[in-house]
């Protein structure tokens, strides 16, 4: 797969849009020992960062997070009781002998007028961005959804290399999210195919038992 890099230095020239990206990382831990990551994100919300809207606006607001703080500060703002905290993926990328790079998986169009195609573009957004996290395999977060994961997951794809930087799936997030209802969302289309797939693997393997 051919993944769009986004070079920071051409980003004035850049379009708004709203979608899904990714960052891919890697550190260089003691005793030659090499550390993959990898983390999807979607951009849904209409706010705007460093003169950008979508996408690129929440890129930025990585970049910001990275470099108003620590890797420390980070992992104390994590373990904080604050209402908005560090995500995974920015402990990750602020460890000393770390790189990675940003890119883009899905591109959609803004659009700023309140109704129901606006509404559509977000959500798509939020299934796209969830489809790649089983893809690629990205999840670390409860066990009992892992067993899902793991069950969605074709059994073809290689075995995920690396540290997986989602520690929450977009549409089991309690909250509302770049004006998007998560919760309204679990008896739409990814819950109906969530179904789907566990009950095709139940039937597969005559099994009940499925997590």
């Amino acid at each position: 797969m051919d993944l769009e890099h986004v070079d920071f230095s051409t980003s004035a020239s850049l379009e708004d849009e709203l979608g899904v990206y990714g960052i891919a990382g890697v550190t260089r831990r003691p005793q030659d020992i090499v550390e993959y990551f990898n983390y999807e994100g979607s951009a849904r919300g209409c706010y705007s960062r460093q003169g950008h809207t979508g996408t690129l606006a929440r890129m930025h607001s990585h970049f910001d997070t990275l470099e108003s703080s620590t890797c420390s500060q980070i992992v104390a703002d994590r373990e904080s009781t604050a209402a908005r905290r560090p995500q995974y993926t920015h402990e990750l990328c602020s460890r000393p002998e770390t790189q990675f790079q940003l890119y883009k998986l899905a591109s959609l169009p803004i659009i700023f007028d309140a109704g129901v195609l606006q509404m559509q573009m977000k959500q798509l957004s939020i299934f796209i961005e969830q489809v790649y996290i089983i893809y690629f395999g990205n999840y670390s977060g409860t066990p009992y959804t892992q067993a899902i994961l793991d069950r969605l997951r074709p059994v073809h794809m290689p075995k995920v290399q690396g540290i997986g930087a989602n520690r929450q799936l977009p549409l089991s997030e309690d909250f509302i999210g770049g004006s998007v209802d998560i919760t309204s969302m679990l008896h739409t289309t990814l819950y109906i195919l969530l179904l789907a797939h566990i009950s095709r693997y139940t039937e597969l393997t005559n099994s009940t038992q499925v997590f």
